[in-house]
């Protein structure tokens, strides 16, 4: 009798699996064609705001205005677009442009619209009066979203070592 039960336990559990809907699979997508497509937005992200000043509407313009934005900078928190603007545009207009070195650079596709990114990042400010503010030394971490076709940065964090401070906020 105990083998009957067993038997027909087992049949349950096969009838009930059988019976399960199928998980949907995440959508195929070509990880490395979209590290590549990253590596080469982020050249051109970094191009622009080493541009300091002048580059600053067509940097700002890379990020997210997403409700969900949050942008994290050396303990600060702006957690909308508008706000970050606010807090950094002065200091990038006494900027004429930054020298940018990024040492390493880890990309991790999480899906075909949605990548993170985190750098290694030194930086050299000069400011409009000729004097210079670095060398700054810091990570970045931020969470790409495609937005209409285009990358954007959703999530933005920046750390500087604590002796470097750099002239924005």
């Amino acid at each position: 009798m105990r083998n009957v039960r067993a038997a027909a336990g087992a049949l349950m559990i096969l009838a009930a699996a059988a019976c399960t809907a199928p998980q949907p699979q995440p959508p195929a997508f070509d990880q490395q064609a979209i590290e590549a497509e990253v590596n080469g937005w982020l050249g051109a992200f970094w191009e622009t705001w080493a541009e300091g000043g002048a580059g600053f509407d067509r940097g700002i313009a890379m990020y997210d205005d997403h409700p969900d934005f949050a942008l994290a900078y050396d303990g600060s928190l702006w957690r909308s677009l508008p706000s970050a603007d606010t807090a950094f545009r002065p200091a990038f207009q006494n900027m004429t442009h930054q020298d940018i070195a990024i040492p390493q650079t880890a990309i991790a596709v999480l899906g075909p619209d949605l990548v993170h990114v985190a750098q290694q990042v030194t930086t050299i400010q000069t400011l409009a009066d000729g004097s210079t503010v670095g060398p700054i030394h810091g990570v970045v971490t931020m969470v790409l979203v495609r937005v209409d076709g285009a990358w954007k940065i959703r999530f933005y964090h920046e750390s500087t070592a604590p002796s470097e401070k750099a002239a924005t906020p």
